[in-house]
This record gives structure tokens, sequence and C-alpha cells, in this order.
């Protein structure tokens, strides 16, 4: 495979627990085909050991790429030392896929804050709708005409799904309104029977799995985007429903937390609270006219400084630096 005329080698890893299953004939393909990197990276969980053992093995710069884990959700360093300790002291840099991430690590670790930074993602610009149009869409919400709410996401338990239900189950019968569920996972069965429980079925369409391109059509002709799951390391799809027009109720403590300024871009809930997403929700249908506009300006002032040109020229900035600090000095580490 070439992306912009640089080829890209994919070697497959299967989620055994043994690293040595998929670590060693790593280095014998490596090898077979004269591969010889000027650097390592290496993201998410098992991916960071395989990295840190081929990068000192190999004599290499190395970046630590952390994702969220359920050791970097606790507020417990136990686990997470145990398992990063090493991986941190070797990596000459360490990339915090969110603002919440970032602070998390470099509040356990301040030694390593100099060398951390967030590498957030970002959308393409072409999919960012017309800010005006999105104001228009808004313009009148909970005035009369049914809200339309949206979640895409997959169908399982962490996505809170079930706890959106209830929320919107409780509240008031006078506010109309309907909602698209867009995906498809194990917990479909049991949520289509939690709205025929909670009397709400006539006004909740599963929509199943549906392609990128069509969710992006989905979420311009909604109004508000719902999704209040745990373990999110960043969340694009946060992203991509405010650029295409949506207020977005995100999750508190979670990848979007930092890239939401709640009440201003958009609002955080804590995750799976089914009351205070009723409560938000309520807040948002009584907002006056000119504040719905505010927030709808701020909400693409965050998104087009969220965009993968930019996301890009980010993490190429410290993959440079990296590179050019270690260059001439690779093997000074290894000689104390």
């Amino acid at each position: 495979m070439t992306i912009d005329k640089v080829k890209i080698i994919i070697y497959p890893v299967f989620k055994i627990p043994k690293l040595f299953y998929f670590y060693y004939p790593l280095l014998r393909y490596l090898k077979k085909h004269e591969f010889k990197p000027g650097m390592v990276i290496a993201h998410f969980d098992k991916s960071l050991t395989i990295g840190y053992k081929f990068a000192r093995k190999s004599r290499l710069p190395f970046i630590a790429g952390l994702h969220i884990t359920e050791d970097l959700a606790i507020e417990d360093p136990g686990p997470f030392t145990a398992r990063c300790k090493k991986v941190l002291e070797l990596a000459d840099a360490v990339a915090c896929r969110s603002q919440v991430i970032y602070r998390k690590v470099t509040g356990w670790f301040p030694r390593y804050k100099q060398k951390s930074f967030i590498a957030f993602s970002g959308i393409e610009r072409e999919i960012i709708v017309d800010e005006n149009l999105a104001i228009e869409k808004l313009k009148n919400l909970g005035k009369g005409q049914p809200v339309r709410f949206i979640t895409v996401s997959s169908l399982m338990e962490r996505k809170k799904v079930a706890a959106i239900l209830k929320a919107l189950a409780l509240l008031e019968k006078e506010i109309p309104w309907t909602y698209i569920i867009a995906g498809d996972g194990e917990q479909r069965e049991n949520l289509e029977q939690l709205t025929q429980t909670l009397g709400i079925a006539d006004r909740v369409e599963f929509a199943g799995q549906v392609s990128r391109p069509d969710a992006l059509e989905m979420m311009k002709k909604s109004q508000v985007f719902l999704l209040i799951s745990r373990y999110e390391t960043f969340g694009l799809v946060y992203l991509e429903a405010m650029a295409a027009g949506n207020i977005v109720i995100g999750s508190k403590n979670e990848g979007i937390d930092g890239i939401i300024e709640p009440g201003r871009s958009g609002f955080l809930c804590e995750q799976g609270n089914t009351v205070e997403l009723k409560q938000t929700i309520e807040h948002i249908l009584g907002l006056p006219g000119e504040k719905i506009e505010t927030l709808v300006k701020e909400a693409f002032a965050v998104v087009r400084s969220y965009t993968e040109d930019r996301a890009a020229e980010n993490y190429l900035r410290y993959i440079k630096d990296v590179y050019e600090k270690n260059n001439h000095h690779i093997f000074q580490r290894f000689e104390k």
C-alpha cells in the first residue's frame, strides 16, 4: 500500500495475551524485508510493549501513544505504572490522545510533562457545513417542532445508550422529539425492548449500521447529538456532529472533555447519568435564540481548530523534534 508516495506495510497484530507470539515473528518479518526504521511510534495497550521492546533492542527513538484504557480511567496510578513505567521512561515523547489523558499522565508523572504532548484527532474541512445553515436549523429548537436527537455509535454497554433512552423518556410529555440511533451491536435487542418498556418506541428509530457518509447526512438533519459513554479516547464523532451543525452533549472526564467547553461550545454530563442528561437537555431546549446562535458559532470555532491537517501538522512537529534531537545521540541513554 502507498499513501502520498509513502510505502505502508501492514503487519497484523492478533489479540493474543503472550506478546512473544507476535513480537518475534515481527522481528523476523522486518529482517526478511530489510526494513530499517529510524524511529518507533507505538500506540495503545500491547502495542506499547511491542514498540518499547523493539525500540530498546534496536536503539531507536521512541514515541509512546496513550489511548484511554481501564488503568487510565481510574484515579489509582498503580496499575498504569505497573504496565507502562518502563515505556514512559524510555519514550522520547509521550503522545496523549486527549486532554484528559494528558492531565492524568502529567499529574501522576510530573517529570514527564516536558516530553508529553496532546496528539489530537481531526476531521476533514470539507465536511464542515455552512455555519449559517446550522444556525437556521437550530433557531427554533424546542419551540413547537419535534426536537431531532441522534446518536451515532456502536451499541455496546459502555456507550450508555440505555441511559439516553431513559433520559428522553423522562422529558415532559409536552416536549415533542424524535431520536435516531445509527449503529449496531450486542445491545441492540435489549435497547429495542427498553423502548417498548419505556413507551417511546414510536419516537425512536434504530437505523442499524450505516456508512460514514450516510451518518454525516443524518447528522446534517438532526439537531442534538447525544453520547455519554465511557472509555472514549477522543471521540471523533463529536467533532463530526458539531461540524454537521448539532448541539453536542458528551461525557465528563472522557476524550471530548477539554475540547467542548460546557455551556459555551457544547455540554458535558457524567457518563451514563440519566437525570443529569435529562436536565441538560431541558436546559438546552430552554435557551433563547441568541444564546443558541452564540453556542453554534463557538462550536464551529472549535471544529475549525480540529481539522485533520492541523492534527497531522501537530504530530509531525513532535516527530521531527524527537528525530532531530536523537539523530546523533540515539546510543547515549544505553551507554550509562
